[in-house]
């Protein structure tokens, strides 16, 4: 049964503006029981813990893959051009291991190993692989893939395109706080310059406000052991508006002075979840949100 869930949720459904952009660059079914799917460098970047210091260091992204067999439960996991380390890249693949389905739909490989893998004229040892990929009918894929390699480095993959749904409250005072569930957001990294843009879909502030598209841009962060964390002391907001096939429109971003924020700051695991709370800078109220993977759209 979860198998034919499986295959019936393999093509992703269009979105209508503010289009969805997945952080997969191609899904491609390659028969009635195979599927492929890869996150090209453009679209991840590399998160790696020395385990020896603790210390995380970030690095441009590598090609990865996932060759999925559903009639076998099993998957190929392979990466190229991976930077780990100054002057050190991987390039890999995992021959053909155990793949499980999660109630959610989710496809996870979850192994302690180890595994030998060669590529590039180098030899290493792969142990505790966890890959997820989950492809809601009407979202955004959602990827999570870490691995230690050699006994040296935690290795974990982030997508730089990071969208969640959940619970947006807004505190205005003492009485009790406006909550939406139909707000959504984009938490888009920029590994270049450690920076983070929280887009926020169809905000509502109050229950009679015209939903809106915010940008709140420039958040630094840094990455850690559950993820990755971000804080802002001021942050101003910016409308955002998009064309008819969803993509932002040229000066299309307008500041919104009067929802400046201070005290901005968040937490997210990848595939996991997201949490940010802020308070506006006038002192008329505080906004939290916490949530999960976007898997639908409300409106």
């Amino acid at each position: 049964m979860k198998k034919a869930i499986l295959y019936g949720i393999i093509a992703a459904a269009a979105l209508s503006a503010p289009a969805l952009t997945s952080c997969l660059s191609s899904e491609t079914p390659d028969g009635p029981s195979t599927f492929t799917a890869t996150l090209n460098p453009n679209l991840n970047f590399t998160g790696v813990k020395e385990i020896h210091t603790g210390e995380w260091k970030s690095y441009a992204g590598g090609t990865v893959r996932y060759l999925y067999d559903f009639q076998k439960s099993s998957m190929q996991f392979g990466v190229s051009g991976m930077a780990i380390a100054q002057g050190e890249n991987l390039t890999f693949t995992v021959p053909s291991i155990p793949l499980t389905f999660d109630n959610d739909g989710a496809w996870v490989a979850d192994h302690h190993g180890p595994f030998t893998v060669s590529g590039a004229g180098q030899t290493h040892v792969l142990t505790d692989l966890k890959t997820y990929i989950r492809l809601p009918q009407n979202a955004a894929s959602i990827v999570m893939t870490e691995f230690t390699i050699d006994g040296e480095y935690l290795v974990r993959i982030f997508p730089n395109i990071n969208y969640f749904g959940g619970d947006t409250r807004v505190y205005a005072g003492e009485g009790v706080p406006f909550i939406t569930d139909v707000t959504y957001y984009d938490l888009f990294l920029d590994q270049k310059t450690m920076t983070a843009e929280l887009f926020s879909f169809q905000s509502k502030f109050t229950a009679v406000m015209p939903a809106m598209n915010l940008v709140y841009p420039n958040l630094p962060f840094v990455l850690t052991d559950e993820g990755l964390s971000f804080s802002q002391e001021d942050v101003l907001p910016y409308t955002v508006t998009y064309d008819q096939h969803g993509k932002e429109e040229e000066n299309g971003r307008k500041p919104f002075p009067a929802y400046t924020l201070s005290e901005f700051s968040g937490k997210m695991a990848v595939a996991g979840s997201l949490e940010f709370s802020c308070t506006r800078a006038d002192g008329r109220g505080k906004t939290t949100f916490s949530g999960t993977p976007l898997v639908e759209i409300k409106k």
